[in-house]
């Protein structure tokens, strides 16, 4: 169903209007969802973000292992001077050898994956005040001038310059992340916002116009407009209407932009080329066997939805609903595609006999990581070999509390809750301390950690075990159940898996893509 999302706030960066020298370093610290605090009013209030679903829950940070995303497998890397032409200027968002990724392709894969989500709502609900004040500015004869707009933005600059802000107001929206047409835009329709509250209430340009008034008088307005939410397909490109006023799918395309994290953009930046990269290996399949090759893997996860304890009686449609994709959007994203494609290839390749054949050419590496596992948890604190800032705690300052709380573990379920109280390893402890079944060389858990539940296990050993010593930490475990290698039913889909992958990493090695938004562009 996805990757798992970082927490989003409902206020992202660049919802709001500028109105002060105050909002724009609160801009330049922090998103622009904490603008009440510098004393900013912001155009309308945010929407509330409803709680997010289980599919797109975001999962703590592993200090024994940490967890890493899809996108921290492609990190940020610097561009070269071969592209980096093409990515500063904003030709292409993303590149991987002569292959390329347009704007258009991006920006559709990137509605249709969050095109009607919450961070689209609140992004829509930005454009259509924005769209609102236009309405109003033509209706009422109200203007600014790029004249008026290069004196309120030298204004700005100066603040700064005089404060110490090296390179003024352009380097420091650049330090932010803010793109200098958008700040520009908003400022303008700062200016006219005023402008309006003046001329509505006859206040006079000697007198002030506070920023608590302007709002108001906004608020009033929202209240008598409606932002019209168009649905999908949006086949003439128009996502939204305040009033006459449309708001296309390219506009919601750059809010979204702006507002989801990098690490996201990039990942879809990669599915995308990734996609299009492996359509290229596969020119002779037909569109009614890539149809199907989708339809058979939407099938798939359909199935895992309706077999998953937390999702029992919500129908598959509905849970696409609340991650704000419907089956024809699921279909499309370049995610589902690519496992479609893959395991069609695969199938097509391979079939049952080939993978028998790789597994039995290959049986330690795969009986080394899908084979005889055991089920541990872990109660895990943070050491160094001598006390500091950061680690005030030695190895032998973690034994003496680990050896104490030994005592006062009776059975696996004592272990549990005394784990999810005093283990400092976030994602194991919120399932108390349980790492799952570890295999010999489980993706995720330290060598160490695994070459000793391996010579506990072997030595006849099970239970408590430890304190054990690791690279950063010290620890107790509790071995339990043994769980033998799989049958070939089950390890065949583990090979299958192995094989999809080796086959995307030779199609589009990661280490070739560059983006928009890696360093250097």
């Amino acid at each position: 169903m996805g990757s798992n999302k970082q927490d989003r706030n409902p206020c992202p960066r660049g919802s709001r209007l500028l109105t002060s020298l105050g909002a724009l370093l609160a801009l330049t610290a922090a998103p622009l969802g904490s603008c009440m605090a510098a004393g900013l009013p912001p155009v309308a209030t945010a929407v509330e973000a409803p709680p997010p679903e289980p599919l797109a829950a975001a999962a703590p940070t592993s200090v024994i292992a940490p967890t890493v995303s899809p996108a921290q497998t492609r990190p940020a890397r610097a561009v070269e001077a071969s592209v980096a032409q093409d990515l500063r200027g904003g030709a292409i968002p993303a590149r991987a050898g002569d292959l390329e990724l347009t704007w258009e392709e991006f920006d559709q894969a990137l509605l249709n994956r969050e095109g009607t989500g919450e961070v689209a709502e609140v992004a829509l609900v930005d454009l259509g005040e924005r769209a609102l004040l236009r309405n109003l500015a033509d209706a009422k004869g109200v203007q600014v001038t790029d004249d008026d707009l290069a004196a309120s933005f030298a204004e700005l600059d100066g603040q700064l310059r005089e404060a110490g802000v090296e390179g003024g107001l352009a380097a420091e929206l650049e330090r932010a992340g803010v793109p200098l047409d958008d700040f520009k835009d908003r400022l303008r329709l700062q200016i006219v916002l005023e402008r309006l509250v003046r001329k509505d209430l006859a206040i006079p340009a000697d007198r002030p116009c506070p920023a608590d008034q302007q709002q108001l008088w906004l608020d009033a307005k929202l209240g008598e407009a409606k932002l019209e939410r168009l649905p999908r397909p949006w086949a003439d490109g128009v996502v939204a209407r305040m009033g006459e006023r449309a708001i296309t799918g390219t506009e919601l395309a750059a809010a979204l932009r702006q507002q989801l994290p990098s690490e996201e953009l990039r990942e879809l930046c990669f599915q995308v080329l990734l996609a299009k990269a492996v359509e290229a290996r596969l020119p002779d399949l037909s569109a009614e066997g890539r149809a199907a090759a989708i339809e058979a893997e939407v099938g798939r996860r359909r199935a895992e939805a309706e077999a998953d304890p937390r999702y029992q009686g919500v129908a598959f449609e509905r849970l696409l609903e609340a991650r704000g994709m419907t089956l024809d959007s699921m279909r499309q994203d370049p995610a589902v595609r690519v496992a479609a494609l893959s395991t069609h290839f695969v199938d097509t390749s391979e079939g049952d006999a080939g993978l028998r054949r790789t597994y039995e050419a290959e049986r330690d590496w795969f009986e080394d990581r899908f084979g005889r596992s055991v089920s541990t948890r872990i109660l895990y604190l943070i050491a160094a070999p001598e006390r500091g800032p950061l680690t005030p705690r030695n190895y032998s300052d973690a034994t003496a509390v680990l050896v104490d709380l030994a005592t006062q573990v009776t059975d696996e379920d004592a272990f549990d809750r005394l784990a999810r109280l005093h283990s400092e390893d976030a994602l194991s402890r919120e399932r108390g301390g349980w790492l799952g079944f570890v295999a010999r060389a489980s993706e995720g858990v330290p060598a160490a950690l695994r070459e000793e539940i391996f010579n506990q296990v072997d030595a006849g050993q099970s239970g408590l075990v430890g304190p054990v010593r690791l690279d950063n930490g010290m620890a107790l475990l509790w071995l339990g159940a043994v769980r033998p290698s799989p049958p070939w039913e089950r390890m065949r889909e583990n090979v299958h898996r192995e094989l999809r992958r080796r086959f995307l990493v030779e199609t589009l090695p990661p280490e070739t893509v560059v983006t928009y938004l890696d360093p250097g562009r």
